[in-house]
């Protein structure tokens, strides 16, 4: 206990080397010993975690329908009352009469805004719930409507809409009748078709087809494979000439979890935009875009993280949290027990080849734990040991939880002597380090262009690529779908770099190398550093490269070509926005890069516009 008093008190002291002594004998302990010593520090310091339970709750359900109403009626932004709708929904009881009024009013939001399929959607869901027969007859009216809004036309399943709203007229109340009656004679006569359905952006038009036909990585390109060196680590090259727009991967996030402000607006499962949420029936904090993303989840990894969820929310824990969590409980599935998963770790952690260590029965499997389990962690002495309390934490709620341990666990003082819970604490802490070392943000855009972060994410195969201020590839997200596309020609031996969030473009070199040294403990030696490209660089065009005449005649024809465009290119700057559009000009682009390449390796400004552009537009597609 003499160790976790001198912990204890660490911040009284002043001697500088004492306090890099304390702590260099902490990070000297195996994960498990760590989680043990966090454990008895919170004990030591009556820092006990307490688990909160936060059960549906009509009430609550209620004044969410009520306040969204009155938000409606102001003309409050779409997103917002949708969004307030929605945590309705997910703290109506499972069944209630409340989770009917929730759906049933999101519709009538949805069917205003010209979202007819969504809202037909959640017209269904609510008549196979508890709801009141005197305002059924509204319902069936806009059914009728959005029924209508999709196709003009008086089809069948018009008229019996038509027909169920007469039926119920007569048991509305008696101020709504005749506005109930007019809506629907108005919709037997209809003169002029509805308004066009509202058109969503499906960011999902933008990836790739999957590639295949590698031997040792699913879902890659042929042309690519791992290699190690000292310098580089593992690394991806091209084992052939990939030209620029070639998909190299598309690959599933192992694990992709929303930060707290978006939980009401996207998928807990694949983090896409949840226009019809529906809720876990048994939490509050979360909803799915979908109910086969809902099972999907509860069969992966929530029906062990469910009743956690709340506790996490409750404590505004980041999504490193959640992610470290969530990769112990699908590392647990996937291996069946406790025990089998020590036994994964033992021959993990027993693998000597840099590369192959991380395959499962022969490939590299982005789906599996080896793939993840053996990714780099980087460990920070001087936040090492506050890390280790927040897994302490989360150990507790798994171990109160749920059952995973045989029981529930609720003295936290008796994690102490269980080794198996001793030994998924540690097991938490590690992924907690390799999320640190390699995970990557979510980002998105708003409806008015802005960019944000919606989240984090853990794709185990893009771990695996280097950083360059000029990359040579570009990581595109679409919810919890990734696909890395090539953005330049790559030779056959040539390393293929992403970038990680500092380009050349935006930040001089000196910021770029600091940056990276600060949270990737590297020095950037990339060939905009070693160069000393900044924003201000001055890439020189075509007419003033060193190159034969005939060369310049052939760049010059090419650059013919791209008059129509003015460079650089971004997508505020493109009048015609349709996904067939946006993917014709990309298409046109990478084919004029390519042809530049076929006379020219080196750098000029024609095909530094064109990077650039194909960043911006490319950065400006995922919603």
């Amino acid at each position: 206990m003499e160790e976790v008093l001198q912990i204890a008190s660490l911040k009284f002291h002043k001697n500088e080397t004492q306090k890099e002594a304390i702590l260099d004998n902490f990070i000297r302990k195996n994960d498990t010993e760590k989680i043990k010593f966090a454990v008895e520090y919170l004990i030591q310091n009556s820092r006990f975690p307490k688990i909160t339970h936060q059960s549906k709750d009509a009430l609550k359900a209620k004044d969410k329908i009520s306040e969204a109403n009155t938000m409606m009626a102001k003309n409050v932004s779409f997103k917002k009352v949708l969004e307030t709708y929605t945590e309705a929904i997910a703290f109506a009881p499972v069944g209630s009469k409340e989770l009917g009024l929730a759906y049933a009013n999101r519709s009538a939001l949805l069917c205003n805004a010209k979202y007819y399929e969504d809202s037909l959607k959640d017209i269904n869901r609510t008549l196979q719930l508890r709801y009141p027969d005197k305002l059924k007859a509204a319902l069936f009216i806009r059914r009728a409507k959005n029924l209508l809004g999709i196709d003009p036309s008086m089809r069948p399943e018009v008229t019996e809409a038509i027909q169920n709203a007469q039926n119920y007229v007569g048991l509305a109340d008696p101020i709504s009748r005749p506005r109930l009656q007019e809506s629907l004679d108005l919709l037997r006569i209809l003169k002029k078709p509805l308004d066009p359905p509202a058109k969503k952006w499906d960011d999902r038009k933008f990836l790739p087809k999957t590639p295949c036909g590698n031997s040792k990585i699913l879902r890659v390109s042929d042309g690519i494979a791992i290699k190690y060196s000292e310098e580089f680590g593992r690394h991806i090259v091209a084992t052939r000439d990939i030209d620029a727009g070639e998909p190299i991967m598309v690959h599933k996030s192992y694990v992709a979890v929303l930060a707290t402000q978006h939980l009401y607006s996207y998928c807990w499962n694949c983090s896409k935009r949840a226009w019809t949420a529906v809720p876990c029936a048994h939490c509050v904090n979360i909803v799915f875009c979908s109910e086969v993303c809902r099972d999907k989840a509860w069969q992966d990894y929530h029906d062990l993280e469910c009743s956690i969820v709340t506790s996490l929310a409750a404590n505004i824990i980041l999504p490193v949290d959640v992610m470290a969590l969530r990769i112990t409980i699908k590392a647990f599935k996937e291996m069946k027990s406790i025990n089998g998963l020590k036994t994964k770790i033992g021959i993990l952690d027993g693998l000597t080849d840099p590369i192959t260590k991380s395959f499962s029965e022969g490939v590299f499997n982005d789906t599996k734990y080896a793939s993840v389990g053996t990714l780099m962690r980087r460990s920070e002495t001087q936040y090492q040991f506050e890390h280790t309390l927040r897994c302490a934490c989360l150990l507790y709620y798994l171990a109160s939880a749920t059952e995973i341990f045989g029981r529930k666990i609720y003295d936290f003082k008796a994690l102490l002597h269980n080794q198996s819970a001793l030994f998924m604490g540690g097991l938490i802490f590690r992924h907690f380090e390799i999320i640190l070392t390699n995970a990557t943000g979510i980002f998105s855009n708003d409806d008015e262009g802005k960019n944000f972060a919606k989240g984090g994410q853990l794709i185990s195969f893009q771990s695996l690529f280097n950083h360059s201020c000029d990359p040579n590839g570009y990581l595109y997200t679409s919810g919890d779908m990734n696909a890395i596309i090539a953005f330049d020609t790559i030779k056959a031996g040539q390393q293929i770099f992403l970038n990680y969030g500092i380009g050349y473009t935006e930040w001089p070199t000196y910021v770029r190398r600091e940056k990276l040294l600060r949270t990737h403990k590297f020095l950037c030696n990339c060939e905009a550093c070693k160069n000393d490209w900044g924003p201000d660089f001055y890439m020189l065009p075509i007419g003033e490269l060193p190159l034969s005449p005939t060369i310049k005649n052939q760049l010059n024809i090419i650059k013919k070509e791209s008059y129509n465009y003015r460079f650089p290119l971004s997508f505020d700057m493109i009048d015609d926005k349709s996904p067939n559009n946006i993917e014709n000009i990309l298409s046109t682009l990478f084919e004029i890069l390519n042809s530049y390449r076929v006379f020219l390796n080196e750098p000029c400004q024609e095909t530094h516009t064109l990077k650039i552009s194909l960043t911006k537009i490319y950065n400006a597609l995922s919603r």
